[in-house]
């Protein structure tokens, strides 16, 4: 990226992050979600920058962008909680065990260990945001995004199997 692309993305983000952060406050999305969908916006729009500047409205397009990204961003946290509590309820059926604490282990058995789950339980249960848990295990936020996305089909894949 150039000087001249650096600084149109970077007045776009400065005049344009208080609106986005405002819009998704209005849509009632929860703060993690919503700052970390601004910030993935504007990593597209230095990814695709020729495009943004090209278009006749870049406002428009980076408003747009950040709609979408919001929306998957929501959807995905929602199938993460209800990935979680089903894990939940499947684990208290085949265990009639009942403790005050919530000790995974004992929850989840050996799928406790398996590192997608624990990746999960950090975003849901913990309540981090991706850029959070991507300063954690020392990746990119976008690096941190797709181990998410693999996370999921894998234990996706785990209960179908299951």
């Amino acid at each position: 990226m150039n000087r001249e692309e650096r600084a149109f993305v970077e007045e776009l983000y400065r005049s344009m992050l208080p609106s986005l952060l405002a819009y998704g406050r209005a849509a009632r999305y929860d703060a993690s979600v919503v700052h970390d969908a601004a910030q993935e916006t504007f990593l597209v729009a230095c990814e695709r920058v020729e495009t943004v500047m090209a278009h006749e409205s870049p406002e428009g397009w980076v408003a747009s962008a950040f709609k979408l990204i919001l929306r998957r961003a929501g959807q995905n946290r929602a199938r993460d909680l209800a990935l979680l509590e089903r894990l939940e309820r499947e684990n208290l059926r085949a265990d009639a065990v009942k403790s005050d604490e919530r000790d995974p282990v004992l929850l989840y058995g050996d799928l406790a260990k398996n590192e997608d789950f624990r990746l999960l339980c950090r975003l849901t249960e913990r309540g981090c945001t991706l850029a959070e848990l991507a300063a954690e295990l020392g990746i990119s936020a976008a690096a941190c995004e797709k181990r998410v996305q693999r996370a999921r089909k894998r234990l996706q894949k785990y209960f179908e199997n299951s």
